[in-house]
């Protein structure tokens, strides 16, 4: 627990602020007070931890991200969640806090996902926080991803925010427009991309917008403008054949535009998705359903059976991009996440489940799960495979129940076969040898003897014959 004047953060199973930012007198560098939404946020991790560097809170979207995959960060210092390489610039950045207090630090640092190998590209912006009594209490981190920008689902959240103040010196392209759409702040990143000099900035963007009029990163920010909402955007630059994408976040001032190059995954796109659409056609012609799913949960890729099945035992359709966690019932919720597990760790793994059907009879099911490399192999992901094993299961019970039976049969003939044959063996030897000194009346008896054990004998070799039968009978 931490204590802030009179105000508590409580850490717990699954952390949350108990109170607004103006109660908990938190000081940081970022130009304005941090809104509530950025804990709330769908598009920045919040961390906190005290001077030590153990953790203290993290919001749900870093939960989500971190703590998936059976990951407890409670009691755990925050270098103790990065890889080793990146402890040493981590511990720096916190350090400049500490010494510059009015001030925020950028560091790029890597996470590992789950218990696997793979690592997740993070930009982190730390601040130093204080008490009201400007105590410093521990360090206060936002983050965010690298590779992707992450999708918003509130988007009047950010006009509290400066964006453009936050990713000033970010590695990340950023500008600053007016409500007229005129620049008001550009930072070197984007100048570089941009080919813009600070000499004649304004006019020379001026003269860019409006040669790319018409295109979808003008048309988002003219969008966000008017209608006072965040918008995403992909766009092509033809003559340098180059891709980037971007998003237009609303301000009271105009508008923030953050933007990046990823030419290098575009056209890795093109190529997967030549490539995918052979792989489909392979796929769809599969008894077998196939589910490519992400580190993160998210579903990439599936096929018509995966669809169908899902449909009929969820009753809910298979969407692209959806959490796969949504899919998962309770019945198999322990083995998949155990099995998913395993496969990030880079080992095939599976299970079986029995389903009974609404006419009585029963289904088996087995699911495995594969790791999924890219040409470098680096882990995108586990395939879940589902295959009906019904029949070789029954099989499998056929054989057994065959077993049971000839061992039955040998059963019979080793133990109760043996038996009277061996009487009547002996019953012969005697006659053979003792008949001349037999009376009549023993010889009599001996014989009646003799015709019972036969009976026996009959009797054993009859229950073979009808066990052989029907056996013979259950293979047909």
């Amino acid at each position: 627990m931490l204590n802030i004047g009179e105000n508590q953060i409580i850490l717990s199973s699954k952390p949350t602020i108990l109170l607004s930012l103006e109660e908990k007198n938190i000081s940081v560098d970022l130009g304005n007070p941090l809104p509530d939404w950025i804990f709330n946020s769908g598009l920045f991790y919040v961390v906190i931890t005290d001077m030590e560097g153990k953790y203290l809170y993290v919001n749900d979207f870093f939960i989500k991200k971190f703590q998936s995959v059976d990951t407890d960060i409670s009691n755990k210092y925050f270098t103790e969640t990065i890889i080793a390489e990146d402890i040493e610039k981590a511990i720096v950045a916190a350090t400049k806090c500490i010494q510059h207090p009015t001030y925020a630090f950028e560091v790029d640092l890597r996470k590992p996902i789950g218990k696997g190998q793979q690592t997740f590209h993070s930009r982190w912006v730390f601040s130093l926080m204080r008490n009201n009594q400007n105590i410093p209490i521990g360090i206060f981190s936002v983050g965010y991803e690298i590779n992707s920008v992450s999708e918003i689902n509130d988007y009047k959240i950010f006009h509290n925010l400066n964006i453009f103040k936050i990713l000033k010196n970010s590695a990340d392209s950023c500008v600053h427009l007016s409500k007229k759409l005129e620049l008001e702040g550009i930072n070197k990143s984007a100048s570089k991309f941009m080919g813009i000099s600070d000499e004649n900035a304004k006019d020379t963007f001026k003269e860019k917008l409006q040669i790319k009029e018409n295109t979808p990163c003008v048309d988002a920010i003219i969008s966000s403008v008017n209608t006072d909402k965040v918008e995403l955007f992909q766009d092509h630059i033809e003559n340098l054949d180059l891709y980037y994408f971007g998003i237009a976040i609303p301000d009271k001032q105009g508008v923030g535009i953050i933007f990046r190059d990823n030419t290098r995954e575009q056209k890795a796109k093109i190529r997967l998705q030549e490539s995918e659409n052979k792989l489909k056609a392979i796929l769809d012609s599969t008894s077998d359903c196939i589910i490519l799913i992400n580190q993160e949960f998210n579903i990439l890729a599936f096929n018509k059976v995966a669809f169908n099945m899902c449909h009929g035992i969820h009753q809910n359709k298979l969407v692209l991009g959806k959490d796969f966690r949504e899919y998962v019932s309770e019945e198999i919720k322990n083995d998949f996440f155990e099995n998913f597990t395993i496969a990030l760790n880079g080992s095939i793994s599976k299970f079986e489940q029995k389903l009974t059907q609404e006419d009585g009879t029963h289904k088996w099911l087995e699911y495995v799960f594969y790791p999924v490399y890219d040409a470098s192999q680096q882990l995108i992901g586990v395939s879940k495979v589902v295959k009906d094993i019904t029949e070789s299961k029954n099989q499998i019970a056929k054989i057994q129940a065959q077993y049971e039976k000839l061992k039955e049969i040998a059963w019979v003939q080793s133990h109760e076969v043996r038996s009277p044959l061996a009487n009547i063996m002996g019953l012969i030897e005697m006659l053979k040898n003792e008949r001349s000194n037999l009376k009549e009346e023993e010889i009599e008896s001996l014989y009646n003897n003799l015709l019972l054990e036969a009976e026996k004998l009959d009797l054993k070799i009859r229950k073979i014959t009808k066990s052989t039968e029907e056996h013979l009978e259950s293979d047909s």
